[in-house]
């Protein structure tokens, strides 16, 4: 083919057939090469439908359409809420983001305007003219203790056209929650669950009622089912009925809690989904840089960590690296760390790290080299079955072509070599196209770049600390850069909601209009290419090529909680980042244990948006603590025993003292002195498993209530916990 001549042009018109736009440029294209064809439209374009046509010109014979669409706005809004579900009287947190295509504030935008609507629509706050920093706006509202109960809606308007919005639900405040918590992580080889069942109406007060527990092992196959009276708290025991057998690193059974409330029969249904782990710890390796260097230290190590996030000492087992010949046994120290340096060869491209024990833990890790160049590139190895003429490449990111390119290697093989620059950031995908047979071969890849342009960080000084204790968060970044922190209990529904979904709702801009999911049915347009060719070019059906990539096999896992008092959300902070590039912040934890999910972003006026899309995990933990398994109700004068769960999370094995009081003499002790006010046992308890033990007492015929005070102690006192308990005593 020789040189041709195309025209090319832009036809819109709206629904009812009124022209909007019509422009066409002539293009003369010579022979092995492509061209650009850039359109200026105009900038007050409104929506409609848009097509794009090419015709030959001078006796060429081609004409094809295609489709356009239409993208109105190049400011992107989303909102991120503290929690999803209120109680009449609670606090409603939010952010509003506005952001460019390339995730920067936008230009020229100050302000917006931010509604607050009830379920009827009335506008209960209203922000006319609120004033953005970084991109951002924040507020709250406090919930009316009369409030309509409901749907509700924050909406973000820009220019009185709708630029987010982001509903949620607003519910009575006598309304109580069910959180269900295992007690302790639950392991294969246990068989069992042991649960902390509770349901408290806001601000702690206990719950009153039936609650009912039914275990699934399988979605939809009953194991066993139970229910019983509880106050507030129960701790329940659910030996498996049928053997649960787990292929893999863990699985998820399912319970389902009912809670009916005594008096007015309320009722709360909680599902929940519960891992049992294979082992009791999980892996991951810590490397000091993401890749290695050829003859340079290479220094790393092996993580375990037990799911509740406790360090793991004291693991053992052998480490390899077939490429390096390199192999020893070892095991984690105090910090559940293998340290490990290696040195890699001239000509190692890779290696793998493993580890495996005598329990039949696995774990490994590809680990790459660094090429050292002065200037980043991206390879790329196109091989053909036959010798390429000529092939074309496009590179897209965030829905746009950054460059295109033709090249005639006249070979089966090319190594296409592509500049790396920030407009790739953070995703690329590059497909290249050749015609062999008259027939269009592709193929394509995507890329993701760890390394943003606002290289936000952040870490916290320690990722285990007792409730109540003070912890230090550290930010690196881009000086003068706004900072938002949250951090979210890891089990609460609101958590899974809110974060969640604030991230799903931002990867489109993240990642810009090629973050959909490839259409199989046609690729180049989920890509948000098109593909027009002469006539007698076929395009074949979609073929999705296998290649080697980057492997993993960290046993990701969610870790869960030992004990419980819910606080959904706990931090919700803002800073800046300090002319030095970092800005550090304490901040007290809640007193319960639990497990938080921590996150941040940032945001820079000129290097734009930064995020954690994996959040740092805290965990509060106390090294001793006593869980109860108290009835209900007691008869006077009937003999029954008060049940308790000791828990060690030290690492070695200790006798534990443990005090019952006769308080207020309203406890008898069976087998005991009449006049004894306490009863002292001791017992052995091991390390990270929860033990047994009991005292028979009689309620003395003293008042309806009897109050169940325990202390607990090991290392002579070092280590205690306290409980206190009233049950009723009935006639």
């Amino acid at each position: 083919m020789n040189n041709v001549n195309l025209a090319v042009q832009i036809q819109g018109h709206t629904d009812d057939g009124t022209n909007i736009l019509n422009t066409t440029k002539e293009v003369h294209v010579p022979v092995n090469t492509n061209r650009h064809v850039t359109f200026d439209l105009p900038a007050n374009l409104s929506a409609g439908n848009y097509q794009l046509t090419i015709d030959g010109l001078n006796g060429f014979g081609f004409h094809e359409e295609a489709d356009l669409v239409y993208v109105g706005k190049s400011i992107t809004g989303f909102i991120q809420m503290n929690k999803l579900v209120y109680k009449t009287g609670e606090t409603v947190r939010f952010r509003m983001f506005a952001l460019d295509s390339e995730l920067k504030p936008p230009r020229g935008v100050r302000k917006i305007q931010v509604k607050i609507l009830d379920p009827e629509s009335d506008v209960i706050r209203k922000w006319s003219s609120t004033q953005l920093h970084a991109g951002v706006f924040e507020n709250e509202l406090q919930i009316a203790p009369t409030a309509m109960l409901g749907t509700w809606k924050i909406l973000a308007l820009m220019d009185g056209e709708e630029l987010a919005s982001k509903t949620f639900v607003v519910e009575e405040y006598g309304s109580f929650d069910v959180e269900v918590i295992p007690t302790t992580i639950p392991l294969e080889e246990h068989q069992a669950l042991n649960l902390t069942i509770s349901a408290y109406y806001n601000h702690r007060k206990p719950v009153k009622g039936l609650a009912k527990v039914e275990l699934y092992l399988q979605p939809d196959i009953l194991d066993q089912k139970t229910e019983f009276e509880m106050y507030g708290e129960k701790n329940v025991e659910l030996q498996f009925e049928r053997l649960l057998e787990i292929y893999g690193k863990q699985q998820i059974v399912r319970v389902k809690t009912t809670v009916i409330e005594e008096h007015s029969n309320r009722t709360v249904v909680k599902e929940s989904q519960i891992p049992v782990y294979t082992h009791m710890y999980r892996i991951a390796l810590v490397k000091e840089s993401p890749q290695f260097r050829s003859k340079l230290p290479f220094k790393c190590a092996l993580q375990f960590r037990y799911h509740d996030g406790r360090p793991a000492k004291g693991v053992t087992g052998k480490v390899q690296v077939v490429e390096l010949d390199y192999e020893i046994t070892a095991t984690s120290d105090d910090e559940g760390l293998i340290k490990l340096e290696l040195y890699a060869n001239d000509t190692m491209d890779t290696m793998v790290i493993t580890f495996s024990n005598d329990d039949r833990l696995y774990f490994y890790e590809f680990v790459y080299q660094l090429e050292e160049e002065r200037d980043a590139f991206i390879k790329l190895k196109l091989q053909s079955p036959q010798r390429m003429t000529f092939f074309v490449y496009y590179v897209m990111s965030k829905g746009s072509i950054i460059y295109t390119g033709l090249i005639t290697p006249d070979t089966p093989t090319y190594l296409l070599k592509l500049r790396a620059w920030e407009k790739m950031i953070p995703k690329l995908t590059v497909m290249v196209a050749t015609v062999q047979n008259d027939t269009l071969l592709w193929d394509y890849m995507d890329f993701e770049f760890e390394k943003l342009r606002n290289n936000f960080q952040l870490s916290i000084d320690t990722k285990t600390v007792k409730p109540g204790g003070q912890i230090e968060l550290r930010m690196t970044g881009r000086p003068g850069a706004y900072v938002g922190l949250a951090a979210y209990d890891e089990g609460s529904l609101n958590h899974n909601n809110s974060h969640d979904l604030f991230w799903k709702e931002l990867m489109p801009v993240y990642y810009g209009f090629d973050s959909s999911v490839k259409n199989e049915s046609d690729v180049f347009h989920g890509t948000g290419l098109f593909v027009r060719t002469l006539s007698n070019i076929i395009l074949p059906e979609v073929h999705v090529m296998p290649r080697d990539g980057l492997q993993t096999n960290n046993p990701i896992t969610k870790p869960v909680s030992p004990k419980a008092n819910i606080q959904e959300l706990w931090l919700w902070r803002n800073a800046t980042i300090g002319n030095s590039g970092t800005c550090t912040i304490k901040a007290i934890v809640p007193d319960t244990i639990t497990s938080w999910n921590v996150t941040g972003f940032s945001i820079d006026p000129h290097y734009g948006f930064a995020f954690t899309k994996m959040p740092i995990q805290l965990t509060t933990t106390v090294p001793f603590n006593i869980v109860e398994n108290l009835p209900y109700s007691v008869k006077r004068g009937e003999a029954v025993a008060l049940k308790f769960t000791l828990f060690n999370n030290l690492e070695a094995e200790y006798i534990a003292d443990v005090t019952l009081h006769n308080v207020n003499n309203q406890t008898e002790f069976v087998g005991r002195p009449v006049g004894d006010v306490s009863y002292t046992k001791s017992i052995v308890v091991p390390p990270n498993v929860g033990v047994p033990i009991s005292f028979l007492v009689k309620a003395r015929s003293l008042g309806e209530e009897m109050t169940v005070r325990v202390n607990a102690s090991i290392m002579n006192g070092r280590e205690t916990d306290v409980l206190n308990k009233v049950i009723r005593v009935m006639p």
